[in-house]
């Protein structure tokens, strides 16, 4: 079984088989704080938080999802979603 996004879930990155989401569906993640979801292909890769590092990016979760927050094409609910990750 393949995991897919759900509603509510912000796509943060979607290409070349890598999908990363910020998402309240994983049991990492606690009182209404998403984490960011990384899966290739389906299969669910991690969860990580601001201060983690993931392996596929050589960087932290939270620098990464901080620079895709402030791009001008963003929405004011991605904003608030990276906001609610980054515990801002």
């Amino acid at each position: 079984m393949t995991w897919q996004a759900r509603q509510g879930d912000v796509v943060v990155y979607d290409e070349g088989g890598l999908l990363a989401v910020l998402t309240v569906n994983s049991s990492a993640s606690s009182y209404g704080r998403p984490v960011l979801r990384l899966t290739g292909h389906g299969a669910v890769l991690g969860d990580y938080g601001p201060g983690d590092r993931v392996p596929v990016l050589s960087r932290l979760a939270g620098e990464w999802v901080r620079e895709w927050a402030a791009q001008p094409e963003r929405t004011a609910a991605e904003r608030e979603a990276a906001r609610r990750f980054l515990g801002e």
